[in-house]
């Protein structure tokens, strides 16, 4: 291990790191700069911090958030154990960023959110905290406004030219219905940040909302040609493209996007799409959707809120009755709310023809929509489906 000067084994914002390695902290940078742009390679960078300095916390307790959200809860356990043998050697700092780690990484985004303010308060330019604390308010009630007060308030403290604060102000200043405000802000990080995925991510977002499909699906089509297919986000950024294939009916792209072996539970939410608007989807594509979601029931735990509803679409176009009421017995007996299990049977009613009960559940799971995360072009699925189940009924009466 070479030792490095106090000058060199800072993070990008110049927050002391407790190793005395110049590699360790070099290879944490470049993870924490993979993380802000998306591109894959988080890991490999982690891997080499360690190796510099196996005693340098915070890339173990980086790794035990990212297994976890991947499902490897044993190898989650055994890089937190490792934090938490070294977090005797880390700065103040370093230490409430291993809490909120561990804190976000277990889904406890109430004690994340609330440790979180406390943290930047001290440390506002501490990047990884901000991100943590943001996606741990966007998954609570009221969640994109809470956190567009929150990024508010943190930026002024932020240089006005920082790619990853512009991005991320993007991406919230959409959620909140300000589109044009989101575009300057989303447009002005990729001129400092070519490769910031949250702010090409928001750009998606802004083009499908204007109508801007084509343009949409240029830009992001073309930033993806450098893109990792192990990146973090392939998988949705495919979505997305599918989606501006499905508007501007060019249903070739969209499909061979779909059997492209980015599968997701997120995939049957595209089919589900092409569905209401009357496109055949076939079964053995619905087949895909339901494995996954086969897969994520023997693993608890495993599905957010928003792929649950996912998961109720993949299970309902499948037309798969017993995988259905497995899935609302997942609902029940899981850690959802009343609105949640509403939700999911209302997909699962509508795909089997029950409109009344499918209205009558998705009524009542309406008013917490945006509880489950997410974005609004995710959740609009559910609207969609919805306002879907009242035409029908209409058009029998």
């Amino acid at each position: 291990m070479s030792v490095a000067t106090a000058e060199s084994t800072v993070d990008q914002y110049g927050y002391a790191l407790a190793t005395r390695s110049d590699e360790a902290a070099a290879a944490w940078r470049t993870a924490i700069d993979r993380v802000g742009t998306y591109v894959g390679g988080v890991r490999p960078a982690l891997e080499a911090a360690q190796a510099a300095d196996p005693t340098f916390a915070l890339p173990h307790g980086l790794e035990s958030y990212l297994r976890r959200a991947v499902g490897d809860q044993a190898g989650s356990v055994a890089a937190l154990a490792r934090a938490r043998r070294n977090a005797e050697n880390a700065t103040e700092r370093e230490r409430g960023l291993l809490k909120l780690l561990a804190q976000s990484g277990e889904g406890l985004h109430e004690r994340t959110a609330s440790l979180g303010e406390v943290h930047v308060t001290r440390f506002p330019v501490d990047r990884l905290a901000v991100g943590l604390t943001m996606n741990s308010l966007v998954s609570q009630a009221d969640g994109h406004r809470r956190a567009d007060a929150f990024l508010g308030r943190v930026a002024r403290s932020w240089p006005a030219d920082d790619w990853w604060m512009l991005s991320h102000r993007a991406y919230i200043a959409n959620e909140q219905r300000r589109t044009a405000e989101a575009r300057v802000l989303a447009e002005n990080a990729l001129a400092i940040q070519p490769r910031s995925g949250q702010a090409v991510h928001t750009l998606a977002h802004c083009d499908y909302e204007d109508g801007r499909h084509e343009e949409g699906r240029g830009r992001l089509g073309e930033w993806m040609r450098g893109y990792d297919r192990n990146g973090a986000h392939w998988t949705h950024f495919v979505w997305h493209l599918s989606l501006f294939d499905l508007e501007l009916g060019d249903l070739d792209s969209a499909f061979r996007r779909a059997d492209s072996g980015a599968v997701s539970l997120e995939t049957s939410s595209f089919l589900w799409r092409c569905a209401l608007q009357g496109v055949p989807v076939l079964p053995e594509r619905w087949s895909a959707g339901t494995r996954a979601v086969r897969d994520a029931l023997g693993r608890p735990g495993s599905m957010t809120r928003l792929n649950l509803g996912f998961a109720a679409l993949g299970v309902a176009g499948a037309g798969d009755q017993a995988l259905g009421q497995a899935l609302i017995d997942y609902a029940r007996q899981g850690n959802n709310s009343p609105a949640e299990l509403a939700l999911v049977e209302g997909v699962i009613a509508f795909g089997r023809g029950d409109l009344e009960t499918a209205i009558s559940r998705f009524d009542e799971s309406m008013p917490e929509l945006e509880d489950l995360g997410g974005s609004y072009l995710q959740r609009k699925v559910f609207l969609d489906t919805l306002a879907a189940a009242r035409a029908r009924r209409t058009a029998r009466i």
